[in-house]
Order: C-alpha cells, then structure tokens, then sequence
C-alpha cells in the first residue's frame, strides 16, 4: 500500500510525504495538494487520491526480521570481505540463530 501511494503521488508529479510533513508544507503547496484530490472527481473526494498527495498511508514498519535483512544488505560486503562461503556462513550464523529465538519468544514485531 505505501510503495502505491508513493507511486500515485509521483504518477501526480509530487513527491509522497507523510501527512505531519504535508501539514507543515508553506501554504499554497498545500492547496495545491489539496485542491488536486477534487480535480479528480469534482464535487467528490477520491480516498486513493487523497491519501497518496496528502500522506495519509503510514510507511510499513521494519520488523526485527526485515531488521536483519537490511542488516545484511548494510554491512554483509564490508563485514565479510575476504572471507571464504564457509567464513560467512560461520559468520552469520548465530545471528540469524540469535534472531530466531528472539522473535520465537516475542513474535516478529516491529522496531
């Protein structure tokens, strides 16, 4: 849902931001977000629409799984050069063992 809106409100020629930074935008940004949501359906307030330019979709929330797994997209190539696919694998290992349990015991939540 929230890549979507981002995308509608590009498709619209702006940029998505979430609705406390909508509502600090200077004046006549705001209006003109505003005002595109009627021009859609005059008369009518397309919800879509609305939460794309106005920010309304709250950004999805990094669990401690997904936590990992920018973890390694982070520092995997930094972490790991020069280590042979055994190196890594040792390497890696006990925290993804570490995550396992943790999220055994709590669940996945987020962070």
């Amino acid at each position: 849902m929230f890549e979507a809106a981002r995308e509608l409100a590009a498709k619209r020629g702006m940029r998505f931001l979430s609705y406390d930074k909508v509502a600090r935008l200077p004046v006549p940004e705001l209006m003109k977000r505003d005002a595109y949501v009627e021009k859609v359906k005059p008369g009518q307030t397309d919800r879509i629409e609305a939460a794309a330019v106005l920010g309304m979709v709250e950004p999805p929330k990094i669990t401690v799984t997904r936590a990992l797994e920018l973890f390694w997209q982070i520092a995997e190539k930094d972490r790991t050069r020069g280590k042979d696919e055994d190196q890594i694998r040792r390497w890696k290992n006990p925290r993804k063992k570490a995550i396992a349990n943790f999220v055994k015991v709590i669940g996945d939540k987020p962070i």
